[in-house]
């Protein structure tokens, strides 16, 4: 198994909001592996996320989980090109009580 790091925080803002309530900055990572179906490569990681910078009302940690099925090409001379894959992910956040 190929394993490895990873960081991709999603930084938002809502420029609408009251001051001091227009920014979400995530700050962490998480873990990655490429394996494969039978022939067909897979790449999933799961990651988490605090928000250090955040509005009132927004959830204190993040979750992300991302699947990408990498469907490789044959170019002509027969060695295999990687086409863009296709992404699936899923994102979880989690609000504390106050």
């Amino acid at each position: 198994p190929d394993f490895y790091l990873t960081s991709s925080p999603i930084v938002t803002v809502n420029w609408k909001a009251d001051s001091g309530q227009k920014w979400t900055v995530p700050v962490g990572g998480g873990i990655g592996e490429i394996f494969h179906l039978g022939k067909l490569p897979v790449n999933s990681q799961i990651g988490a996320y605090y928000n250090v910078e955040r509005p009132d009302y927004a959830a204190n940690w993040q979750i992300r989980a991302q699947v990408q099925f990498m469907f490789p090409k044959r170019s002509g001379r027969g060695r295999p090109r990687v086409q863009q894959p296709a992404i699936a992910h899923a994102e979880c956040a989690r609000r504390s009580p106050t």
